[in-house]
């Protein structure tokens, strides 16, 4: 837990110059430019910045280092829970509402948008530049070369194959072109 704590008091304390010049003794920040730049190819609604702050990080004990992960990855490609954490349904619901950092959740809770360490990684010019470098980089390995697409591909045929008892094929087929659709607006 030290590590851990070491690491957010780092993140809530240090000055601008310091977070810049330091961050690096903390976090892995090549890795947690292309997580930011992947979370916002794939429009994950529900990451380090959604409503839940969902991510995880993970200490590697032989670099020193913060890694963060993925926590899940299932309101991506414009996919939003109704009601903004409770509600029923998935259809895609547009952009992530802007406001007062704050979003209804279910039941009434508020539940917060934003991260410190993302917010802080993003403010910074170079930092920033990292996340730029990166998308690019996805974008070519993902989207330009059609590996996205052949991997799409790939699970529909998949799931049409082993799970139509469980999926309709027509389900399949429209999430499949809803997912492609997202690709080629990419």
């Amino acid at each position: 837990m030290a590590p851990l704590a070491t690491f957010l008091e780092f993140l809530n304390v240090s000055d601008d110059a310091t977070f810049a010049a330091n961050l690096d003794q903390y976090l892995d920040i090549e890795s947690f430019a292309t997580y930011l730049a992947y979370q916002d190819l794939v429009d994950n609604y529900d990451d380090i910045d959604g409503p839940g702050n969902n991510s995880y990080l993970s200490y590697d004990a032989s670099t020193g280092l913060m890694t963060v992960v993925n926590w899940d990855l299932n309101l991506t490609f414009g996919v939003r829970n109704a009601g903004y954490g409770g509600g029923q349904g998935g259809a895609p619901q547009g952009d992530r509402p802007a406001g007062g950092g704050q979003r209804p959740g279910a039941g009434g809770n508020a539940m917060s948008t934003g991260n410190i360490l993302s917010e802080r990684f993003l403010e910074n010019v170079d930092f920033a530049g990292l996340v730029d470098v990166a998308t690019a980089d996805l974008t070519a390995t993902l989207f330009t070369s059609g590996a996205a697409q052949d991997t799409l591909d790939a699970w529909a045929a998949v799931l049409t194959a082993q799970a139509g008892d469980l999926v309709p094929a027509t389900t399949i087929a429209e999430e499949a072109a809803a997912i492609e659709e997202f690709f080629a607006q990419g």
